[in-house]
């Protein structure tokens, strides 16, 4: 596996949002994932329900709704 790969980012994202709820971390993991992809629909969805664990709800509606532009 190569670990500098978008989608290992991606994974690590998820494991920490979902395994851990280590936000902040899924944060990063997802914002590295979005500098490879910035257009990727499911990265910037994935933010935007981080954010909103966060309580940065301006943030995640944002994102969240750039993302359903990208992918309705």
């Amino acid at each position: 596996m190569h670990p500098d790969l978008p989608e290992a980012h991606i994974a690590m994202g998820y494991y920490y949002y979902y395994g851990h709820r280590y936000y902040d971390n899924a944060l990063e993991h997802f914002n590295i994932a979005r500098r490879h992809q910035p257009n990727n629909a499911d990265i910037i969805s994935a933010i935007g329900f981080v954010e909103r664990r966060l309580g940065r709800w301006h943030d995640s509606i944002r994102n969240v709704d750039k993302a359903i532009s990208l992918d309705p």
